[in-house]
């Protein structure tokens, strides 16, 4: 069976060390993948030129991505706005998939994602395709800015110059793109592979003639080397986001100055590329002060080590679907405290192997924080269910047979 997957846009198969930015469990999954003698993989991705080459198995083709003169997107946002701009280039984009398709002539379309313009496929190719849902951009959308952060906030968090204001009200305008063009993906698609109820409801929504199927998604190599953890001495809380507003830097800044006012000694690591300065500004909280310490973008064995050692996890996230940071946390024995929000539910039950609280509530998240760290029985307790729970979801085998199953369902 021929498989043609096309990745995220920033995909680059030279770069493997960090693996950020989703890219690591795509490479997992493709890893465990070649393996199989009955399956020929092809990756495809956005790139600045066309070129195409074979290593380790696989066929690699980069498409250069088309761009918009810029005359053109002046006069789109003159006259008709962000639909005349988005739908410009979507012939371009189709036949520039078109190529690769001729070229490699799959049985199957596999597409990683519908934030990407690789959806706009379905319904001008005979080949099945399948999107495997990450985010789902439109409820995204929604909490793109925290209840705090008004829109006149956020284009001007970097002052008042020029060139970082247009930049901020350009990543405005480029979600109203994005969102339009996932509405017509989501609901020109025949096949969805997922893994959370959320995300299975969302896509229902959108278009409840095509067909869900589970997968789940492999972990990086590092996650599945047994490792002992160690319940450290000193309250450690650990947690990695990105640089979005949503993604609740502000539930850290806050939860951390909770329990430093009431004399509570901690250290929280995060890890992930933060941009904390627009939240530190709007509570008059440093980082610095309250013991959170940025690590920045680490490898997959640097988290690795910091989970190991630390008392619990905390995901402060205002939308998600079934972050990987979570079940990499979980795989290694940690307890989690997330929000109750996106497919969240779906990997943290409850007091079971953690604990679920209201996205904005540092009070709740700060209580359980340190629940979990006076009570070593309970943290011991959850721990254990964390790393057995997450080690049958993200079994490689049953992932893998569940991806094959998928791809003999839609042939």
């Amino acid at each position: 069976m021929k498989i043609l997957w096309f990745v995220q846009p920033d995909f680059n198969p030279s770069n493997k060390k960090n693996c950020y930015n989703g890219v690591g469990w795509i490479m997992a999954i493709q890893k465990e993948l070649v393996k199989r003698s009955d399956i020929s993989l092809c990756m495809s991705y956005w790139g600045k030129t066309d070129s195409s080459f074979q290593e380790g198995g696989v066929f690699y083709y980069q498409m250069e991505e088309p761009k918009m003169p810029i005359w053109e997107k002046i006069k789109c946002r003159i006259n008709t706005g962000y639909i005349c701009e988005e739908k410009y280039l979507w012939g371009a984009y189709r036949n520039k998939m078109k190529e690769v398709i001729k070229a490699f002539s799959p049985d199957i379309i596999h597409i990683f994602g519908s934030e990407n313009k690789y959806g706009l496929i379905s319904g001008f190719t005979k080949v099945p395709v399948v999107i495997h849902l990450q985010g789902i951009l439109n409820p995204y959308y929604m909490s793109l800015l925290p209840p705090f952060v008004s829109k006149y906030e956020y284009i001007f968090k970097d002052g008042l110059r020029i060139g970082k204001v247009l930049r901020n009200l350009n990543g405005l305008y480029a979600w109203k793109k994005m969102i339009f063009c996932e509405k017509e993906i989501l609901k020109n698609t025949d096949f969805f592979f997922g893994r959370t109820v959320w995300d299975y409801r969302i896509s229902n929504f959108f278009n409840n003639q095509a067909k869900y199927m589970l997968c789940g998604e492999i972990l990086r190599a590092p996650f599945y080397i047994e490792s002992k953890r160690i319940n450290p001495q000193k309250l450690t809380i650990a947690s990695t986001i990105s640089s979005p507003l949503y993604k609740g830097f502000d539930l850290i800044l806050k939860t951390a100055k909770i329990l430093s006012d009431y004399k509570i000694d901690f250290n929280w690591y995060v890890f992930g590329n933060t941009n904390v300065s627009l939240i530190e500004r709007i509570f008059h909280i440093r980082h610095e002060s309250v013991n959170v310490h940025l690590l920045g973008v680490a490898t997959a064995n640097q988290i690795k080590e910091c989970l190991l050692s630390s008392t619990v996890y905390v995901h402060p996230s205002y939308i998600d679907n079934s972050p990987n940071s979570v079940c990499e946390a979980q795989i290694c024995g940690l307890p989690i405290i997330a929000t109750n929000v996106g497919g969240v539910n779906s990997i943290v039950n409850d007091g079971e192997n953690g604990f679920l609280v209201p996205s904005n509530d540092p009070y709740q998240t700060a209580y359980l924080i340190n629940l979990l760290y006076i009570d070593n029985t309970l943290n011991k307790k959850m721990g254990i269910s964390s790393q057995e729970v997450a080690r049958n979801r993200h079994d490689k085998t049953k992932i893998i047979n569940q991806l094959i199953d998928g791809y003999h369902q839609m042939v």
